[in-house]
């Protein structure tokens, strides 16, 4: 199983059904934002946001990541063991952190630290395993400069990865349609009777339709193919835009794609940083008539807005 690539903006405000609004967590002294959660992540979350404290944390929904205890007053305490963890101004979800017995190490029957992140590759299982994006410790320190080193921000090239197939498609498809619209202009003509009897006249005139069918293909048919012999061949160069703040100063990176179409990675193509006051014009243009959108609506000889802060601009 790949990687999920979670964008902070789909993550669930909380309900009545989660621990935040729960009576019975409510004065439960081990709290991320609001959430309360095992000792040891807490631990672990306040240590990550010591060292940076950009650390947000979101509750990761599931029984599994639920544990309840009871107290000596017979008070039943509810807690998550598992944290989602993104960074505040960035796009995408960083991993999961968390604590426990039931991560499936078989050779391991303490609670262990737990680490989730896109760069973990545990060659201990196997590529479709969710543990093959986990690693284990039970030291704290060790679990805290691990997840520092893991746990790290989306790079322009990662997220240009991320969607650039999403982009393709888009391109892909405003040729589908062009090719589509050349084909219903001459998918009347395979009539046998219309055929002879405009060959008849062809013959005899080599100049003028006398059916209605070839009329309107003959009025439509030469634009239509111009224009899809401009669609094939002309390569849409694509521009990865990421918006970010440089302090109090906007910046941008680039990654360009030259003829996207031939791309399934952009892991070779150029990035580019600079401050927004000099990216051209064209660019930040698009990029503010896209901004203007909704998340994925692709617009023609523009671009489409991947997510809150970045955009696959055409050129």
């Amino acid at each position: 199983m790949s990687v999920k690539h979670v964008l902070v903006s789909s993550l669930k405000a909380p309900t009545d059904r989660d621990l935040h609004n729960d009576p019975q967590s409510a004065d439960w002294p081990f709290k991320l934002d609001g959430i309360p959660v095992r000792r040891e992540v807490y631990d672990l979350g306040t240590e990550l946001r010591r060292s940076y404290h950009g650390f947000r944390f979101h509750a990761t929904r599931g029984d599994n990541s639920v544990v309840q205890v009871q107290s000596d007053e017979g008070v039943v305490k509810k807690f998550y063991t598992d944290v989602t963890v993104y960074i505040e101004g960035s796009d995408y979800v960083v991993g999961v952190i968390g604590h426990g017995k039931k991560y499936g190490i078989k050779e391991v029957d303490k609670s262990v630290y737990m680490i989730q992140s896109r760069k973990i590759n545990n060659e201990k299982f196997a590529p479709h395993r969710d543990q093959y994006w986990m690693s284990f410790v039970a030291d704290h320190k060790k679990a805290v400069r691990l997840a520092l080193s893991k746990l790290v921000p989306y790079s322009p090239k990662e997220m240009a990865n991320i969607t650039i197939s999403d982009f393709k498609d888009h391109i892909e498809q405003v040729r589908n349609t062009v090719r589509s619209g050349v084909h219903g202009l001459i998918s009347p003509l395979s009539d046998r009777n219309i055929l002879m009897r405009e060959m008849r006249n062809l013959i005899a005139q080599n100049t003028m339709f006398v059916t209605e069918e070839f009329q309107r293909a003959a009025a439509g048919f030469i634009k239509a193919e111009e224009e899809w012999n401009e669609v094939r061949n002309k390569p849409v160069h694509g521009y990865y835009v990421y918006v970010r703040m440089v302090g109090s100063e906007q910046w941008v990176d680039i990654v360009e794609a030259t003829d996207a179409q031939k791309y399934h990675s952009v892991e070779h193509c150029p990035v580019t940083s600079m401050p927004v006051s000099d990216v051209p014009e064209d660019i930040q243009g698009k990029v503010a008539v896209l901004s203007m959108g909704a998340l994925g609506q692709y617009m023609q000889g523009v671009g489409v807005r991947t997510t809150e802060k970045s955009f696959w601009l055409e050129r």
